[in-house]
């Protein structure tokens, strides 16, 4: 998005109390990373934070909260550290921080046992040794009632696949942290229950799933309600992701014994890489709504069995989801007023509309429905035109220029609600038998046109 000289973008110190306009500045914003900031200042700037950013040692203070406003709204507040300030003769230069990174004080050496998971999050965010953020809330799905302007995305939401999380049943949780910061183990509780953290302009930390607080948005290139982009570059791949095979751990199967002496001679043969009684537990998603397609095969020997189904179908939505993605660019300066832009955050959905020369007949940002393609464009097209479908917004970068131009560059992902009918998804768990007594046992069947993934045997369970 591009606007010239129509908002105004400044950057407030509060303990300072000024507040002052950047020669140039970057803000991004990007989902499962931290946020930053970086900003240009004129030097005569950068003398009056150096009066109030040293004590009387002549040191510099620690870690300040400063705010990012436009058009004197506060977009990001942000972190200020000593090494982001740099002082010059013609321009001052400082690197703003993720609130979140004043949780690497602390050390967290606990072993929980018998914690909800909430609970676990409350009892590390605690340890913390900064006061930078004010308190911790969650955003799961079972205890968010949605905002009225993202009702469409409920779909998403509910069908994503992701594990569902009670965070009231006890004894859901046990975690170990050996002496690591408060930061390190969130991002450990992050990646182990697929979640997400952020800080609000509240200096909130929230956790959870950032699509359950989103906000939908609206592009075209011809409606002057909703926000006019200039430029969109999405990649749709011509061969969709079939299905999804996951190895997880080795197990040993009850009730499997050798069938002779030497077999028995093998199964504790340390030379073997894998006894003949060890079973690889292999978790299967494949979509039944396509005739044909990859399929993928991916490795986590940590997830639980009970979960292995579940993950294999979370990957199967991501990795469909990354094969269709894309930038877009939005005209700031000719966009209405539907949705705030300057609000844009990851998470968010955007339904991009497609130019009205690719339909037989047009179809504009109030009229066309998600979904309905050009009909000048198939599903064999793999260009970058829109179809007419929403994306989550993954990152989202702003940036201004000394000669006021501001731009925004959104990295957009296709919204799996609506390009998979998560109804026909079909998953099951599999054991995966590396010395099959036949050839017959190694053909593992994951649909009509697709075995064979694996040389060795399997043994279905439910």
């Amino acid at each position: 998005m591009t606007c010239y000289a129509s908002h105004d973008w400044t950057v407030r110190f509060p303990d300072i109390g000024g507040e002052y306009r950047p020669t140039t500045l970057t803000l991004k914003k990007e989902n499962r990373k931290l946020n930053y900031c970086r900003a240009k200042f004129d030097g005569v700037v950068g003398e009056q934070i150096k009066e109030h950013s040293h004590d009387s040692q002549g040191d510099l203070y620690g870690r300040r909260i400063v705010e990012v406003l436009v058009d004197g709204s506060v977009v990001s507040r942000l972190m200020s550290s000593p090494d982001g300030l740099e002082f010059g003769e013609r321009y001052f230069h400082v690197e703003l921080y993720d609130p979140q990174k004043s949780l690497d004080s602390g050390v967290v050496d606990y072993h929980f046992q018998g914690s909800t998971l909430e609970q676990t999050y409350k009892r590390v965010f605690d340890i913390r040794e900064s006061n930078l953020l004010n308190g911790i809330k969650f955003s799961f799905p079972e205890e968010i009632q949605y905002p009225s302007s993202s009702a469409l995305l409920e779909k998403t939401r509910q069908q994503r696949g992701q594990d569902t999380i009670d965070a009231t049943e006890t004894g859901l949780t046990a975690q170990d942290f050996d002496n690591i910061s408060p930061l390190r183990a969130i991002y450990k509780l992050n990646n182990k229950y697929r979640l997400n953290s952020w800080v609000d302009n509240d200096l909130n930390l929230w956790v959870g799933h950032r699509d359950v607080l989103s906000q939908e948005h609206i592009a075209a290139p011809n409606d002057e309600r909703v926000w006019r982009y200039k430029d969109v570059n999405i990649r749709h791949s011509g061969s969709p992701i079939k299905g999804v095979t996951l190895r997880g751990n080795w197990m040993d199967e009850d009730g499997a014994r050798p069938a002779s002496w030497s077999e028995a001679f093998d199964a504790v043969n340390p030379l073997n890489d894998k006894n003949k009684m060890d079973y690889q537990v292999v978790g299967v998603a494949e979509r039944m709504d396509i005739d044909s397609g990859v399929m993928m095969e991916a490795k986590n020997e940590n997830i639980k069995r009970r979960n292995i189904q579940k993950e294999a179908q979370n990957i199967l939505i991501e990795e469909t989801s990354n094969q269709n993605s894309g930038a877009v660019q939005i005209n700031a300066s000719k966009s209405g007023s539907h949705t705030d832009l300057k609000k844009v955050k990851p998470g968010d959905a955007i339904h991009i509309i497609p130019h009205n020369k690719y339909f037989e007949e047009p179809y504009t940002a109030s009229t066309g429905e998600i979904g309905h393609k050009p009909e000048k464009i198939d599903d064999t097209f793999c260009g970058s035109v829109p179809r007419n479908e929403r994306y989550e917004i993954d990152s989202v970068q702003h940036r201004i220029h000394q000669t006021g131009r501001w731009e925004t560059h959104l990295d957009v992902s296709l919204l799996p609600g609506d390009n998979i009918d998560f109804s026909q998804i079909q998953t099951k768990t599999v054991l995966f038998n590396p010395n099959p007594d036949s050839e017959e046992d190694k053909i593992l069947t994951l649909g009509e046109g697709h075995s064979g993934f694996f040389e060795g045997g399997i043994v279905e369970r439910d």
